[in-house]
């Protein structure tokens, strides 16, 4: 495990110290903006993609991993912005949300014009290129059926599963892509096709998963909203309490779309949050992570001696920590990048 996070943390370093590079090609006048757009973030998927392509690479293969890490960051971060504006969250890892700092005329263009940075950053690599456009294609989708939910169906996890999970998936199946053509192109033959879209797919699932349960963690307290809502977030926790719990569902249909006070929705969340419900989730993350790892076997060997521990720190404190940990991180890397 401690290997792994010091070279996770290794390669979210490097891929911050890229993005400050990047910036620096940006218009001067744009550059404030961009960078708050951008900035600071976890680093996960270039990270990722920097640990599967290896360490003994040529530096032309080298320099396109952290270019192509970039853009597959770029395209997360753009459907952030929107997905905020959307979801009316006014703030996002404690900070205020990009639409809330700069406008909604801003947040409406920003995305746009980071998008075209990140399919510009992949000009050399058209095939890349079209699954890029593919996969922001596949995420937009699945915001726009977050926007009016058919919640009518039985289950609110298959809700999740379906929907929800739609917008996290992409980017990792396109980190795996990107992986598997660089590892190609470096002598690392091999034909993995559906067995490496396969894993990418639940690596997405378990990141998002972990993530919702994480979240529900009182001693982290990441997850805050600072003025009424006018939407529920469906998360992992919410979905396995509205379908274990019949009251709750009741609940939760008279706050969606409605103006609702703070303490409505910490009330509705208190319920939420039980010590049932925890179990059901690890549970589910727990299965999961089992059905993972009987894909391990179909990557190649060097990529499983990653996954798998990879896997488990995503199941870990260590990985989401508290908004102080996680701020105070960012700062050494950004302290490094510009000294």
């Amino acid at each position: 495990m401690n290997n792994i996070l010091d070279l996770i943390v290794q390669e979210q370093s490097a891929a911050d110290s890229a993005i400050f590079r990047w910036l620096g090609t940006i218009e001067p006048e744009l550059q404030p903006l961009i960078r708050a757009a951008v900035v600071p973030a976890r680093r996960i998927r270039p990270a990722l993609l920097s640990l599967l392509v290896g360490y003994e690479i040529q530096p032309k293969i080298q320099e396109a991993t952290s270019n192509l890490g970039i853009s597959v960051e770029l395209l997360h971060r753009a459907s952030l912005i929107v997905d905020d504006i959307i979801d009316a969250d006014t703030v996002r890892r404690g900070a205020p949300t990009f639409h809330v700092r700069f406008g909604l005329d801003r947040a409406l263009l920003v995305p746009h014009l980071i998008v075209a940075e990140a399919l510009g950053m992949m000009v050399s690599a058209p095939s890349l290129q079209q699954s890029a456009i593919a996969a922001y294609r596949r995420m937009s989708i699945g915001q726009i059926a977050d926007i009016r939910p058919d919640l009518s169906q039985k289950s609110f996890v298959d809700y999740y599963y379906s929907n929800v999970l739609g917008k996290t998936r992409p980017p990792f199946e396109l980190v795996f892509q990107t992986a598997a053509m660089l590892c190609d192109a470096n002598g690392m033959r091999f034909r993995a096709g559906g067995s490496v879209k396969s894993v990418a797919m639940l690596v997405g699932e378990l990141f998002q998963m972990t993530n919702d349960f994480y979240d529900a963690q009182p001693h982290l307290n990441r997850l805050r909203i600072e003025k009424p809502i006018t939407v529920v977030n469906l998360d992992l926790l919410t979905a396995v309490a509205l379908d274990h719990t019949p009251t709750l569902r009741t609940a939760f249909f008279d706050l969606i779309g409605k103006q609702v006070s703070r303490s409505r929705f910490d009330d509705f969340y208190a319920h939420v949050r039980t010590d049932t419900t925890l179990k059901i989730c690890r549970n589910i993350i727990q299965k999961h992570q089992a059905t993972l790892r009987t894909q391990f076997a179909l990557v190649p060997r060097a990529w499983r001696n990653i996954l798998d521990p990879l896997c488990a720190w995503l199941d870990s404190e260590e990985c989401w920590g508290s908004q102080e940990t996680y701020e105070a991180g960012y700062e050494r890397t950004a302290t490094k990048a510009v000294a």
